[in-house]
């Protein structure tokens, strides 16, 4: 875990970043002081959380009771008031371990109640970790919370993994209680529910296609720091923030939305760092995202008559013994790989070349061109297929899955692959089938404007698992492009896009006979109010913020295509 305080030249005390820009709270404490504020909140904490005591402040009464019992449920003794003058009262009559203060409460908000408690006599106030509440995240509110000496934040609305994340780096009980994650379970567990049995591996290419391109997100991040280009800044975090937030990262998701804030205001100081914290966030969602991944494989495995109900790694490695795995590959490197993946396994990892056709083994590992793979299974090839790759994107994934294959992102992690291959060996997944496609005539049309392949795949897959015939396009021109060759029941449209953004296209569309009354749904993480009536008064028919619930863009879909 990180470490919760560190001291800086200047002596003063900055908390880890959680969900945005990290705090620098001006507190100037010699030597003996902040020694005895780093033991407070040090890792060597004192007792379990049901010993440990937390102030909150919330004056609604339906937030405040839900607050309380994710608090409880962690296993703390609560004490709830309504304002921040309550707060205050409170603090100066009773120690607390914890103060969690609503940003905005009546007759003393959460910032005058965090300066004055700081201002309590004696160690109390400047010992506590105060946090605050808040359904806002600008660089003013961030300036406001560190003026007022709070150590970090949770956004609104409140959910409990958030809660016990932030929680976790303040107290090591709470810690012991909820292990901070960098993903929110319940989003991935909608996920996969959504995605159902029609598209079981949805989940997983989205993963594989978060996981291949964030890094060069980040890496594009820190150039466009070097340039001092704040557009650009502006226009990768807010597309880093819409598909982190589609897979849960909420840690990603905010630190992003601080970026991309900052950027906007062009102010840059404190950027370096916020970028920076994007690559151990990254690690800990990759670690998260792979083993939710392997116990929804270990899932599917115990329904199967031939496994276990209480499987796992060792079990698996097991299993595998005696079987052939082949590689087709352009680099010798890969072989090396898997046979390193598969030590001790008993599996024989050998390569073979495209003229050795037919194959004969288990598993048929591919690392080279689509159109060979789609070739040999024309001739009857018919060996389960997983296919390694570096540089997934939308197009790539949806040809593997009309393979029937599924597919891995290189650098391959060693238990995620054992049990993709494990799969494949006891439910091999067939050829599918040629079916007939309905009449154009008959399907409803969509044309979805979205450049974040992640973003692109999840839109499309669930469009056309819902029946409609989908036209993908990744910038504003090829927009414009399509709709002047066929005409579109419903358009989608993301408003950060390369060439001509999505308010330009949506304008251009009103002003063409052919399509000024073609229904148009903005798809987009922008959530500021002035964004969307903006997209209305262009003409806009409906909006939806990123991360969206994707059957509820498919209702609204369909209820546009009922007006087109």
């Amino acid at each position: 875990m990180q470490q919760r305080v560190r001291k800086r030249d200047d002596d003063q005390i900055s908390s880890p970043v959680e969900a945005g820009p990290a705090f620098q709270p001006p507190l100037k404490l010699p030597p003996g002081d902040l020694s005895r504020l780093s033991n407070a909140i040090s890792l060597d904490s004192k007792g379990p959380a049901s010993q440990r005591k937390i102030l909150l402040s919330e004056d609604s009464s339906v937030n405040r009771r839900v607050a309380v019992e994710i608090l409880r449920n962690l296993g703390y003794q609560v004490t709830a008031v309504s304002n921040g003058s309550e707060a205050l009262r409170a603090a100066g009559q009773s120690p607390y371990d914890l103060i969690i203060l609503d940003c905005e409460t009546p007759e003393m908000d959460g910032y005058e109640a965090a300066a004055a408690i700081r201002a309590l006599p004696g160690e109390t106030g400047r010992r506590v970790p105060i946090i605050g509440l808040t359904a806002e995240s600008t660089t003013a509110d961030r300036e406001k919370r560190q003026a007022a000496g709070m150590n970090d934040y949770i956004i609104k609305p409140v959910r409990a993994q958030t809660v016990a994340s932030v929680l976790a780096r303040w107290d090591t009980a709470a810690y012991s209680v909820a292990p901070p994650l960098a993903v929110d379970r319940d989003v991935l567990t909608s996920l996969a529910a959504i995605a159902g049995a029609q598209n079981p591996t949805l989940v997983d290419e989205l993963i594989e296609l978060f996981l291949g391109s964030t890094p060069s997100r980040i890496a594009e991040l820190r150039q466009a720091l070097k340039k001092k280009d704040a557009k650009r800044m502006r226009e990768v975090a807010h597309d880093l923030r819409g598909s982190s937030g589609q897979l849960g990262a909420t840690r990603m998701e905010q630190t992003c939305a601080s970026i991309e804030t900052l950027a906007r205001t062009g102010y840059l100081k404190g950027m370096r760092q916020l970028i920076d914290q994007l690559d151990p966030d990254l690690e800990r969602v990759g670690n998260d995202l792979r083993t939710s991944a392997r116990e929804r494989r270990l899932a599917v495995l115990t329904t199967l008559p031939s496994s276990s109900t209480h499987c796992d790694l060792a079990m698996l490695r097991a299993a595998l013994e005696g079987k052939s795995l082949l590689v087709v590959h352009d680099d010798a490197a890969v072989v090396s790989d898997l046979e390193e993946i598969f030590d001790g396994t008993g599996c024989s990892v050998r390569s073979v070349r495209l003229e050795d056709a037919p194959f004969c083994g288990d598993v048929l590992f591919w690392a080279t061109t689509l159109d060979e793979l789609a070739r040999l299974q024309n001739e009857g090839l018919r060996v389960p297929v997983i296919v390694l790759a570096r540089d997934p994107d939308g197009p790539l994934l949806d040809r593997v899955h009309g393979l029937g294959a599924d597919f891995a992102l290189q650098p391959c992690q060693a238990a995620d692959l054992q049990l993709r291959t494990l799969l494949k060996i006891k439910t091999p997944l067939p050829k599918p089938s040629e079916e007939p496609v309905a009449e154009v005539s008959k399907v409803q049309e969509v044309l979805v404007a979205e450049d974040d392949p992640l973003i692109a795949r999840f839109v499309v897959s669930n469009l056309e698992g819902a029946g409609f015939l989908t036209t993908l396009v990744t910038d504003g021109d090829a927009a414009l492009e399509a709709f002047s060759r066929k005409r579109f029941h419903v358009v989608i449209l993301d408003i950060n896009m390369p060439k001509t953004d999505g308010f330009g296209v949506l304008s251009q569309l009103r002003l063409r006979p052919e399509s000024h009354r073609t229904p148009v749904l903005m798809l987009s993480a922008r959530s500021q109010e002035h964004d969307i009536v903006k997209a209305f008064d262009l003409g806009a028919d409906d909006y939806v913020t990123k991360p969206f619930n994707p059957l509820e863009l498919v209702t609204r879909v369909r209820r546009l295509t009922r007006r087109s």
